[in-house]
């Protein structure tokens, strides 16, 4: 019996890895078991996050999506927001002033006083006490233990707020309709408007530290800071659709998504931004990654869509630039070139041989950060015809390998009369 227990043991883990090493890159969806509109989600790691949506749905998972399951929140009232400190303390928010708690990791949620009947947007915690939520007409709520009493602060707005980021314990920003972007540095104690530099409804906002930020919205607008909201700036977001959330959990990584399912990430805190492969046209709201690989996104009708490699494909075949396919009088020392691929590339590797095949090559050089490659002295010899190609690697493994060329080598000086051929080419 016990033999068997461990053979079960042993093939269980081999299928689990299995399992695991064969999820596709960029996005894929999960299975939700529901149909109500998903609004927020909030991982605390890898493999334990929490979802809420419509008419009070909680989800909850504890093998990183694989599986969802359902929470009694005890509420027929939308969720907006979800923040968790660690795995068992959380906090959901939605319509009529609802605020629920958990300390034991959803098994129960109970319900705190909020002091209004307004719509609750979203939530955050800068500790294990002092945590903000956003509301419509200007509402910003604060709370110094744990949610037993929440305080409504003056904001000087009344335009109802979306998003909220603290760069730190003293400065954060919250941002809403008609480009509406608030920001304290006293932890909330005042807070001042500041000029967005558009009218559009602005979603969400993060922060990398108390100076670069970003805020997103409606007919895909970007605005980026670089001096703490002093000024913005109109970034090309590549899209016109509605962004409803951002997310940054590296410096200067960031992802966006929103309506018709678009997703755009930046490596560079917003300077440019990249498309990424949803695989759905659903509207999505939020996003949560727990570092710059593992992440998730939810949205309207159980969407859930899932990434291990921070959204990105295996790059494609670089293409070939030069030398030309069947150049002659090649020197021993060539240039060799190719074309970038598409972000996020970090490394090419060349290998040229004797035969098309590969077998034995002669020059098989990885971790190339440039576009091209000169050959090291005495690697080649004179008078022979090579092969070569190109291969890219991201951070999500290597693609595949470029079309193959050849060229044929100079030949020694006292042969060129030999091979008129190769003198023209030389004196060319």
């Amino acid at each position: 019996m016990k033999k068997l227990v461990i053979t079960f043991w042993v093939l269980s883990t081999l299928v689990l890895t299995s399992l695991l090493n064969a999820q596709p890159y960029g996005w894929y969806s999960q299975t939700s078991g529901t149909t109500s509109n998903l609004n927020n989600v909030k991982f605390v790691s890898p493999t334990t996050g929490t979802i809420v949506g419509q008419s009070g749905v909680i989800l909850k998972t504890t093998n990183a999506g694989a599986n969802w399951f359902s929470q009694t929140s005890g509420t027929t009232n939308h969720l907006f927001g979800v923040y968790f400190l660690n795995a068992n303390t959380g906090w959901a928010v939605g319509d009529i002033g609802t605020i629920l708690y958990t300390s034991n990791g959803g098994n129960t949620w109970v319900t705190q006083s909020s002091g209004t009947y307004y719509q609750l947007r979203q939530i955050t915690f800068l500790n294990s006490n002092t945590g903000f939520i956003v509301a419509w007409y200007g509402t910003v709520l604060k709370t110094t233990n744990a949610g037993t009493n929440w305080v409504s602060l003056n904001t000087g707005t009344s335009n109802n707020l979306l998003g909220i980021s603290f760069a730190n314990n003293n400065t954060g920003f919250a941002v809403g309709w008609y480009g509406t972007v608030i920001k304290t540095t006293n932890g909330g104690a005042n807070w001042q408007s500041l000029s967005s530099g558009t009218t559009y409804t602005l979603e969400d906002v993060t922060f990398f530290d108390t100076q670069v930020g970003l805020i997103v919205g409606e007919n895909g607008t970007v605005q980026r800071t670089t001096n703490g909201g002093a000024n913005w700036a109109a970034q090309s977001s590549g899209t016109g659709n509605w962004l409803s959330g951002i997310t940054s959990p590296h410096t200067n990584f960031a992802t966006m998504i929103g309506e018709l399912g678009i997703i755009r990430t930046t490596t560079n805190a917003g300077v440019n931004w990249y498309s990424l492969t949803s695989n759905t046209g659903i509207w999505l709201h939020k996003i949560s990654y727990v570092d710059t690989l593992n992440g998730w996104a939810v949205g309207d009708y159980g969407t859930i869509i899932h990434t291990t490699t921070g959204g990105w494909l295996l790059p494609t075949a670089p293409s070939l630039s030069g030398p030309s396919n069947g150049s002659t009088c090649i020197s021993l020392t060539q240039n060799i070139t190719w074309a970038v691929v598409a972000p996020p590339v970090c490394t090419y590797r060349l290998q040229i041989a004797t035969s098309n095949t590969f077998a034995s090559p002669v020059l098989d050089s990885a971790g190339i950060i440039n576009l091209n490659m000169n050959i090291p002295a005495s690697r080649l010899n004179n008078g022979t015809q090579y092969y070569w190609r190109v291969m890219a690697v991201n951070q999500v493994g290597p693609g595949p390998w470029s079309s193959v060329r050849n060229f044929t080598t100079t030949y020694p000086t006292r042969r060129l009369r030999r091979h008129w051929h190769c003198r023209q080419t030389t004196r060319s």
